[in-house]
Parts: C-alpha cells; structure tokens; sequence
C-alpha cells in the first residue's frame, strides 16, 4: 500500500489531477473560506485569498497555515500569488 503511493507520488501528472490534489490539501485543512489554490501546469501552484481586504482570523490563519504546509511538503511544486509571478528556480 505505501510503495503504491510512493510509485503514484513519482509518476507525472496532469494539471487536472493536480488541481483534484491541491483541492484536497485546501479541504483537509478546512480552508476553502481562506485560500484558493490553481495549479498552473504540472509544477505551478498560485494562491489567492478569498478575501484578500481582510485580515485571517486566528483560525482561518492556522488553516491557511496548513494548506501552505502541505505544498511547500511537495519540492516538485513552486508556489506564486496572485499579483507575483511565479519564481523559476
């Protein structure tokens, strides 16, 4: 079962199942009201916030806080905001 998801985790995937797996990382954190997160390709992940003129709350920001954790977790990932482009390494 773990080397199953260990050969999935290094195989090549498409802009759909990256978005399904930035989904469930935003979901898994519960923080759909905080943060959006749009693959790009295969490698670029934008964030944007839902409401960028307002400040997280304490809650919202641990949220948030775990949905960044679990894309700076994935080093084949580069992660950019809205309004700044993505780095390239």
């Amino acid at each position: 079962m773990i080397a199953t998801a260990l050969l999935g985790a290094s195989l090549p995937i498409d802009a759909g199942q990256l978005q399904r797996q930035l989904d469930f990382m935003v979901a898994s954190c519960r923080a759909e009201r905080v943060v959006h997160l749009i693959a790009h390709g295969t490698r670029e992940v934008e964030m944007r916030m839902v409401r960028p003129e307002a400040l997280p709350t304490v809650s919202e920001n641990a949220a948030l806080q775990c949905a960044l954790g679990k894309v700076r977790e994935r080093s084949d990932l580069q992660l950019g905001f809205t309004g700044n482009e993505t780095r390239k390494k």
